[in-house]
């Protein structure tokens, strides 16, 4: 079972990419407009996959292929955090980092 996963930004409130990202066109551009939006965001914003599926009017499909071909490219990362609930059950959450 896999929790709420969440995101984080390693940003300080803008950011500076390299051109590689927006030139490169083996990455969509709702890919390269989503890691524009998560990236200038500052280190204390987090939100949830959830919020972020309804915070675009893409939807929940469209938002994961994007995080599926930004992480393919390295642009962000998951990591898997184990949980032990209070009823033993362990259970994942899935971080990511932009």
């Amino acid at each position: 079972m896999i929790k709420q996963s969440t995101i984080k930004v390693d940003s300080d409130g803008y950011f500076v990419s390299h051109n590689e990202i927006f030139r490169n066109r083996e990455i969509s551009a709702r890919a390269k407009g989503l890691h524009g939006f998560l990236r200038s965001n500052s280190p204390a914003f987090n939100i949830t996959m959830y919020e972020l599926y309804t915070f675009f009017k893409e939807g929940r499909d469209a938002i994961c292929t994007a995080f599926k071909e930004l992480e393919a490219w390295g642009y962000i990362t998951k990591t898997y955090v184990p949980i032990t609930l209070d009823d033993g059950r362990k259970i994942r959450r899935v971080d990511y980092t932009v």
